[in-house]
């Protein structure tokens, strides 16, 4: 069957991974340890969630890779041992939030334009990701990419989260077409194992995040360097 919506994950396919999240975590991570009043905290908490911050290795099955923002910083807050857990949880979420909705860096120009030429070939398009919805619109406003989306959900959009086939459901729902139809385009073994969840048309990965060919290869129907690919994919 013919492919009919493209459902497209953020950071690491549309977002520049390394150049947005890293950054982010760090304000997250200088925040906790200054609440916490341990210098030291900061890198222990990067290196609980995956990176490395002597190397700037991140590991790509880690929480910061693939997590949901919540499950990150309940992570970190839990681990930063002060009394109020939650309230920490609260802070560096916010933290993260207006860093990252502040200063989202494409994975590259012209995605706009990318839209407009999917849009223009009658495919319906959506966002799915492990970040809040919040942030997700306030990034596709950002991108130029919008007005060209007809749905966006993040981890408390009411979906679920990945890998779990509910993003796609929703997108199915909002777009009118079935799980056949669709395209899931991501850089995760999450997003993959997501499209096949829901029986998506194709799983494609992108080598833009933090995931290596390698570890998409054995789950992704194609593997292709960038988004900017998708129409070779298409054609």
């Amino acid at each position: 069957m013919p492919i009919r919506g493209i459902l497209f994950d953020k950071d690491g396919t549309l977002v520049d991974f390394f150049e947005t999240w890293i950054p982010a975590y760090r304000a997250a991570s200088d925040l906790a340890s200054a609440v916490a009043g341990d210098p030291a905290l900061g890198d222990r908490l990067l290196r609980l969630g995956g990176y490395d911050p002597a190397t700037g290795a991140l590991d790509p099955d880690s929480i910061l890779a693939s997590g949901t923002t919540l499950e990150i910083c309940e992570l970190w807050a839990a681990e930063a041992g002060v009394a109020d857990c939650r309230k920490l949880s609260r802070e560096l979420h916010n933290e993260m939030d207006e860093y990252v909705t502040a200063r989202p860096v494409p994975v590259a120009d012209g995605l706009a334009d990318l839209f407009r030429r999917l849009a223009g070939r009658g495919l319906v398009l959506g966002m799915a990701t492990m970040d809040g919805e919040a942030v997700a619109r306030a990034t596709a406003k950002s991108l130029e990419i919008m007005d060209f989306l007809s749905f966006i959900s993040g981890y408390d959009s009411g979906y679920g989260s990945k890998p779990a086939p509910g993003m796609v459901r929703g997108f199915c729902a909002a777009a009118g077409v079935s799980p056949a139809d669709v395209l899931v385009v991501g850089d995760t073994a999450r997003d993959m194992t997501m499209a096949r969840a829901a029986g998506t048309g194709l799983a494609v990965a992108v080598l833009t995040g933090a995931t290596p060919r390698e570890g998409l290869a054995p789950i992704a129907d194609r593997v292709i360097a960038s988004v900017f690919d998708i129409e070779s994919v298409l054609d």
